[in-house]
């Protein structure tokens, strides 16, 4: 960090060197003016670590190569180029392999080569991030790579590799992570930063060292979109107080960059918290339109539909999950990790639930409860299925399963156990269950409208109206299971004993 505050001090004085770091060990050609050119246009490109930077530097490598045909350095920058397009375009869910078969193509044909014997590292390097896209075991990528950095473990490409294909948080180089390391040999390469920024926003003790590693590649790149995704999440683990902060870094990484999958969906996600659900369709739509197998899109979409009462809409996004049969790991939902098609499965069964097909609705859950073990969820849904159906004993059984998992979480468990045990006369247990619920109701509305007023009393107008839209939906349930309370305390008081029925 001081290393890095040194150098902008002495560019900005006009003191010192004005070098840039060296970003990759091959020999710096001077040849012909035209070659110069393409070369240095392709290098600058480069070093702005981002997909339309990428795309230049493969243009100005391919008309270099093609000036001086089977030349290895040319190549060698044409094919890492290439690489590194790949990483972002896989990352995008778009179409890599013709670039990836274009720089395979070049490392088959130059690994050897007798003109290439300068280039050891670069292959090394090469070798590596092409392994890994093949899905090689992790330990001969990461052997790779490791020889590439045993051969110059001063050029800071390698362990930008090295950080990408082997990201686990508790790797550290003696006493540097990849990240950092490349880092500390390139302060003023973007992709350097950013990896590091990863590193620290992975490892839970370094979040505010995150943000500031995101914050030097984005000074160094303003269109280093990544990296303002990067403050965002980094922003995200500040809390509330962060919040007004990431709508126009989002907007402005989505501006940069509209085909980003990640910076739509993230948008969506912002918005759908703020429950302004128009917008947030919106966002997951353009995703789900720029890439139609990208399954989170098209599963926020239908939960947003959800939340705006768009059940026929909400229907198709899950049925393209479940089309598209994404039997992948989900993020954690509510702490649980869930598959995507299990998610997909069970909000359908909720439509169906609404619907009242019970039918449809129980194969829904079930096939849920098929992926995910525990989704206490779908566990409630068939409850109130079995109850509806006449099967009370069964209805009870998944009510108390269902509080067993997570008790705090599910007061509709407690309300509705609480009306089967009023009918069944139990009435002492009828009105504790419903005071449990009453109680959870009014701590999540309180909860809610606590933030409301801290949101207001900073401006955050938005953020405090999203948050009275959800404590008026659980205000409505309160007044339900208040009303519930209160026939059930006038039965018990009718009763002949005034004692629970059990």
């Amino acid at each position: 960090m001081k290393k890095a505050l040194l150098l902008v001090v002495l560019l900005a004085s006009g003191c010192g060197p004005k070098t840039q770091t060296r970003i990759a060990p091959f020999p710096v050609h001077i040849g012909p003016p035209e070659d110069d050119v393409a070369y240095r246009e392709g290098m600058k490109a480069f070093r702005e670590g981002t997909p339309e930077g990428y795309e230049r530097a493969v243009a100005a490598f391919r008309k270099a190569d093609k000036r001086r045909p089977s030349t290895c350095e040319y190549e060698m920058h044409l094919a890492e180029s290439l690489f590194f397009l790949v990483l972002q375009q896989k990352n995008n869910w778009e179409d890599f392999q013709p670039h990836t078969g274009e720089a395979d193509a070049i490392l088959f044909f130059k690994r050897g080569a007798p003109e290439c014997n300068a280039f050891e590292s670069a292959i090394a390097r090469l070798q590596a991030l092409s392994m890994s896209l093949d899905n090689f075991r992790q330990t001969e990528v990461v052997a790779m790579i490791r020889h590439a950095i045993d051969t110059d473990p001063d050029d800071p490409m390698n362990w930008i590799v090295l950080a990408q294909v082997n990201p686990d948080p508790l790797v550290r180089v003696d006493p540097l992570s990849p990240g950092e390391h490349a880092a500390e040999l390139a302060p003023d390469l973007p992709a350097a930063q950013y990896e590091a920024g990863n590193y620290y926003l992975r490892n839970q003790s370094t979040f505010g060292r995150a943000k500031e590693a995101f914050e030097r590649a984005v000074a160094l790149n303003p269109r280093h979109f990544p990296a303002i995704i990067g403050i965002v999440y980094a922003l995200s683990i500040e809390g509330d107080d962060a919040a007004d902060k990431v709508e126009p870094l989002l907007k402005k990484a989505a501006e940069i960059a509209p085909n980003s999958l990640k910076a739509r969906t993230l948008l969506g996600d912002y918005y759908a918290g703020l429950e302004e659900t128009d917008l947030a369709v919106e966002q997951y739509q353009a995703a789900v339109t720029l890439a139609p197998a990208y399954y989170p899109a098209h599963l926020a979409r239908g939960t947003a539909l959800v939340t705006a009462e768009r059940p026929d809409e909400a229907e198709k996004s899950f049925n393209e999950v479940i089309r598209l049969d994404v039997k992948r790991p989900h993020p954690p939902h509510n702490g649980v990790d869930f598959t995507a098609d299990g998610l997909a499965h069970y909000y359908l069964g909720n439509i169906w639930l609404e619907r009242g097909d019970l039918s449809k609705a129980a194969v829904e859950y079930t096939i849920t409860l098929n992926d995910i073990g525990n989704h206490a969820g779908a566990i409630y849904g068939l409850g109130i299925i079995a109850y509806r159906q006449g099967r009370v004993d069964e209805a009870l059984m998944k009510l108390n399963q269902v509080l067993e998992i997570d008790a705090n979480r599910f007061p509709n468990a407690f309300l509705a156990r609480g009306g089967i045990r009023a009918e069944r006369k139990q009435f002492v247990e009828s009105i504790a269950d419903f005071d449990r619920a009453i109680e959870i109701y009014k701590q999540q509305a309180a909860s809610l409208e606590a933030k409301a007023r801290i949101d207001e009393q900073k401006g955050r107008i938005r953020k405090a109206e999203g948050e009275r839209r959800r404590k008026f939906l659980i205000e409505t349930t309160l007044e339900k299971a208040l009303e519930s309370k209160k026939t059930v305390e006038t039965l018990k008081g009718g009763h002949p004993f005034g004692v629970s029925g059990a």
